[in-house]
């Protein structure tokens, strides 16, 4: 098995060889010999916890810890990949800033846009009405797997990390299926949960639950396909996207959509199609969150997306580079995520093993008690909207 741990080589040192910052699981023996100053190395600098906060003490702990942190059955690569992460999240002195991806909810039964079921589209939504039959259609079709969709082990994970104060509490999130569940959670191509008026002076927002309900009273028939489509009709041609439709091959002509109760306007998802413009204050929110960070850990995500991608630059180049904070990512991928030069490591691993492993480690009791909690998720489906255990 090749390693899961790698980085980019670059000639500002800022990268290293791929599978050369690989950490073994330290025993008793050389945790006494490293002693209390235990040091994260990257390639442009080492850096380690103060003792003065419960996560420096954690972090200094993590090389001593007996018995092991993963479980005796997890593959070794696996193993070597939750300790890197582990002392990465540590030394971040709790102002760790999660930054996630569309892979954080492919667990979920979410699928992303780099992988093999993963459809990367342009959404031209407010270009015709035609346009919007389409995607009301589809997305009708797909809106009831994405709101039952649950918080996998990842989701889990970082609230444990954000609930025992490794992690700020706020996730900054490329992903509109509110999965995170956290009232802080920084949503950045907005929320597929709510449905809003595309008429500045109007604003009008209503819960997507409640437009699904409007959708099938005006389209019988399309409520019809989708009870099908429930049980495998073979009409429903590939899985849902993540932005909320499926591909289906069908005449959209006779499709109904309701118009803006306020105003009569179009509405449309409450989400950033590509090609659309971020808010201006949701791109301020995202710059303030890296400013006020230590330590990125990008999660899920390739940063192919430049609203993405200009945070791992905003967080390298920090102050003309002389205050960059550490970036490290934790991505599937044939290739690194954009920007993996400049990033510490680079862990080719699923995110819903590795950030488990290492939030049990860090923080047994809050990994627990997240578990726990997750078993009382109310789903978008049934009209509920996520609740935070986070801090």
């Amino acid at each position: 098995m090749r390693s899961v741990i790698a980085s980019r080589a670059t000639a500002s040192g800022r990268g290293l060889p791929r599978g050369s910052i690989a950490l073994c699981r330290p025993t008793a023996a050389s945790a006494a010999a490293a002693g209390a100053a235990t040091r994260f190395h990257s390639s442009s600098s080492s850096f380690s916890p103060s003792s003065s906060s419960s996560a420096a003490a954690a972090a200094a702990t993590i090389p001593a810890l007996v018995p092991p942190i993963t479980p005796p059955e997890t593959p070794p690569d696996l193993a070597a990949a939750a300790d890197t992460l582990a002392r990465f999240v540590a030394a971040a002195q709790g102002r760790l800033l999660v930054l996630t991806g569309a892979g954080v909810s492919t667990a979920s039964g979410i699928p992303d846009y780099r992988g093999p079921t993963g459809v990367y589209s342009r959404h031209e939504f407010m270009s015709s009405h035609a346009t919007r039959q389409r995607y009301w259609a589809r997305s009708f079709l797909g809106w009831p797997r994405m709101a039952a969709a649950r918080p996998n082990p990842a989701h889990l994970a970082i609230r444990a990390l954000q609930r025992a104060g490794f992690a700020e509490p706020g996730v900054v999130t490329q992903n509109v299926d509110g999965l995170h569940g956290d009232s802080n959670v920084l949503e950045i191509h907005g929320s597929l949960n709510t449905v809003e008026c595309t008429t500045t002076s109007c604003g009008h927002k209503l819960p997507r639950s409640d437009f699904q309900t409007q959708l099938a009273a005006l389209n019988p028939a399309g409520a019809a396909r989708a009870a099908a489509a429930s049980d495998g009709a073979p009409d429903v041609a590939s899985s849902v996207n993540p932005d909320g439709d499926v591909e289906f091959a069908g005449d959209y002509s006779a499709y109904v959509y309701p118009d803006c109760p306020a105003c009569g306007g179009v509405l449309k998802p409450s989400v950033v199609f590509f090609g659309e413009n971020m808010p201006a204050a949701v791109r301020d929110a995202s710059f303030a969150r890296v400013d006020a960070a230590t330590a990125l850990l990008v999660v899920g995500s390739s940063l192919a997306v430049y609203s993405s991608f200009r945070l791992l630059r905003r967080a390298v180049d920090r102050g003309g580079g002389s205050d960059g904070i550490p970036v490290a990512a934790v991505t599937l991928g044939p290739t690194p995520p954009r920007g993996g030069a400049d990033l510490r490591f680079w862990l080719d691993a699923p995110c819903h093993v590795v950030l488990p492993l290492a939030a049990a480690a860090l923080a047994p009791a809050e990994a627990a008690a997240e578990a726990a909690a997750a078993a009382e998720w109310v789903p978008a489906a049934a009209g509920g909207m996520p609740t935070t255990t986070s801090r």
